[in-house]
């Protein structure tokens, strides 16, 4: 597999979002499965086949739950530029502690551009968006935008088995089910993580030479309304 950012052996070490760690205590599993109906189809290994939770990927899906449901002041929003009925950007404002990150998705060429600002409309200036690393990001805003994009019906990187499983654990978490909320969370770790580092035609675009001297290149970001 390629080297990405998202998934480098730290990020699986991060604290899991409250509710998961909860739900790990109570069924006495561990964050890796090797269950198959726990791995996505994009798995393709023939031994040793197995999925992990990946706490960004969860903290990301949370947060989509939440703009989606808007049961929470300042969820945040997601959405896409369409130009004459065709997908330009994927647009997203997601809440990460005190700042809002405004970006864009280009699929075309796996870039992103943002920035990040206070939620306080006085609180300062704008900074760059840090890369994915120690200290900087954990790449959650950035996998929440792959996640949206893969739930978009009219977009290019829609997935069936990504959208099931998102909504049916949604569905879980409304239920408190607990067995299929685990279950469908490492569906969705894991075919979010095959269909990133698939390096096929058919992966999910990510340039990873876009972070530099750990900030994203790309920090100029002109108004697109979210829709």
């Amino acid at each position: 597999m390629p080297e990405i950012c998202f998934y480098e052996p730290w990020t699986y070490q991060l604290a899991l979002p409250e509710k998961f760690e909860k739900i790990l205590e109570e069924t006495k599993k561990k964050r890796i499965s090797y269950e198959a109906d726990h791995c996505s189809q994009y798995n393709t290994r023939t031994q040793g086949k197995s999925a992990k939770l990946h706490p960004p990927t969860l903290s990301a899906v949370l947060k989509l739950i939440a703009m989606q449901e808007q049961k929470e002041p300042e969820a945040g929003a997601a959405g896409i530029q369409d130009v004459e009925n065709s997908i330009r950007y994927f647009c997203m404002e997601y809440p990460l502690d005190e700042e809002v990150c405004v970006m864009t998705y280009n699929f075309r060429n796996g870039r992103f551009c943002g920035i990040r600002k206070k939620k306080d409309p006085d609180g300062g200036d704008t900074t760059k968006m840090p890369g994915v690393l120690k200290g900087g990001s954990t790449g959650e805003e950035y996998l929440a935008m792959l996640a949206f994009a893969s739930i978009v019906s009219k977009s290019r990187y829609y997935d069936d088995e990504f959208h099931a499983c998102y909504e049916e654990l949604k569905r879980a978490l409304k239920k408190g089910l607990v067995q299929l909320v685990l279950k469908m969370s490492f569906l969705c770790c894991d075919n979010l993580y095959q269909r990133v580092t698939a390096g096929t035609k058919d992966a999910i675009p990510f340039d990873c030479n876009q972070f530099f001297n750990g900030k994203l290149k790309d920090s100029f970001l002109s108004f697109i309304p979210i829709i």
